[in-house]
């Protein structure tokens, strides 16, 4: 368990835990979460070509994906022109940040509980980076 400086600690999820997860922390929206997360990281990493990923959940209810990269991962944002080397688990904070904040807004209208339940997490997380992540600096430049 690893914990920042405010307390949120993040557990991985153990493999024989994994079943339903996505469900708990997003409902009937789960898979769509776990899909464009994935998209994500293939638009924001040009060397992302897939693999296994970890879960893990946080202490204040929250969520995140990383990828189970050992080497770190070239992030590029078109959309601020940030450029930078992150460790996997951070590229995959990024990465669930951007897919949370789409789709929160996307889901809006038509699924507003799960678009509430989406926008809780998102902001679960990042208070966990908030708090003291080691990258914090480089994923605040990310998402800005």
């Amino acid at each position: 368990m690893e914990s920042n400086d405010n307390g949120v600690s993040a557990r991985q999820i153990s493999e024989s835990r994994r079943n339903g997860t996505m469900e708990k922390f997003f409902g009937r929206a789960g898979l769509t979460v776990e899909l464009r997360i994935y998209r994500t990281m293939r638009r924001l990493c040009r060397d992302y070509g897939g693999g296994y990923w970890n879960l893990w959940s946080l202490s204040n209810g929250g969520f995140f994906m990383d990828p189970n990269f050992k080497a770190p991962m070239l992030i590029f944002v078109e959309g601020n022109g940030f450029e930078g080397e992150l460790s996997s688990e951070s590229a995959g904070i990024v990465a669930t940040l951007f897919t949370l904040s789409e789709l929160a807004f996307e889901l809006h209208e038509k699924y507003p509980l799960e678009s509430a339940t989406i926008s809780e997490r998102f902001h679960q997380l990042r208070e966990y980076v908030i708090a003291g992540h080691p990258d914090a600096a480089l994923i605040h430049a990310a998402i800005d």
